[in-house]
């Protein structure tokens, strides 16, 4: 019987003493996707990839996941019912350098995953230790990935847990996470014309990388949102910042890194090979013989987020 294997030893007497299937050995952790270098964390996007589907396996396997499709289960609020915990801006302007500290620390990735290795992926900031907020169409399109987790600067992978409020029209939720980030606080009053502003996102997985930018202006904008049919007249404030897919749902803050708007969307301004110019959206234009001249990149205002967040009473 040898070389057999466990199958020809179920065939031999001695019930009792049969021999079991050998237990597949637990598959190790991948080692976190950065390095360190002088206290600087350095993020592999090359690395990142096997890295998260690695962990949001795991915790797949463990049962530590809520299906996308329980996270939307019908009635879901349109604003947050409980009051958030207030948080104090700076005493005074902050330096970049200051800034981007506090957005590194409660800016996360949102990816939404599946068993056969598909995503989609954006940013989202801390509201209150486990809320955080990002864009409708980074986490409420895409039935196929039903795996939602959040992950953080230090490389923290947690799950989403509820959906606490959402206004899909206006292309933000407010998720629950099992985790611990600190909070950004909430502006008052909204950023006005020519006013600096920094952000943190994802941009085109160039992950957790910051930008400086002013607002150009206040205007209103029509197009398709992600997921309808049909174009909407929408309020949102113009931004000069280099961002673009992968930074939607990023907060814009100000010099005391109150949370001023959230960024949700570029549009692009080409000439084609007619030199005639045109328009299109950033998450779903294809350029391709064409010369791109400008984008012009979006956010939420002040207004709607406060409004969700359950702050405009």
């Amino acid at each position: 019987m040898v070389g057999m294997g466990w199958l020809a030893a179920a065939d031999e007497p001695g019930g009792k003493d049969q021999a079991k299937p050998a237990e597949k050995p637990a598959e190790k952790p991948l080692p976190l996707p950065f390095q360190e270098m002088d206290g600087i964390r350095c993020w592999d996007q090359v690395r990142f990839n096997p890295w998260i589907r690695a962990e949001v396996k795991a915790l797949r396997e463990r049962g530590e996941l809520v299906p996308k499709e329980k996270l939307l289960k019908e009635p879901l609020p349109d604003k947050v019912s409980a009051p958030l915990p207030k948080v104090a801006a700076a005493e005074k302007p902050l330096t970049p350098v200051e800034i981007a500290d506090r957005l590194r620390a409660s800016t996360v990735l949102v990816i939404a995953l599946n068993a056969k290795g598909d995503d989609n992926f954006g940013t989202g900031f801390a509201v209150s230790g486990d809320l955080i907020v990002t864009n409708w169409h980074v986490f409420g399109l895409h039935p196929e990935l039903p795996d939602i987790v959040a992950v953080d600067e230090a490389g923290k992978v947690m799950p989403v847990t509820e959906v606490v409020a959402c206004q899909p029209a206006e292309d933000i939720v407010v998720l629950r996470i099992r985790g611990n980030l600190p909070a950004l606080p909430i502006a008052k009053k909204p950023a006005k014309q020519g006013e600096s502003l920094w952000q943190m996102g994802q941009t085109h997985m160039a992950l957790w990388s910051f930008s400086e930018g002013m607002v150009r202006r206040y205007c209103v904008e029509n197009f398709v949102p992600d997921g309808a049919k049909k174009s909407v007249d929408r309020v949102v404030m113009d931004i000069s910042h280099k961002v673009s897919k992968g930074s939607s749902g990023s907060a814009m803050v100000n010099s005391r890194c109150e949370v001023s708007g959230v960024y949700f969307r570029s549009r692009w301004y080409y000439q084609d090979e007619s030199n005639r110019i045109s328009a299109g959206d950033g998450n779903s234009l294809v350029l391709k013989d064409r010369y791109v001249l400008f984008s012009r990149n979006m956010c939420i205002p002040l207004g709607t987020l406060r409004s969700v967040l359950g702050l405009d009473g």
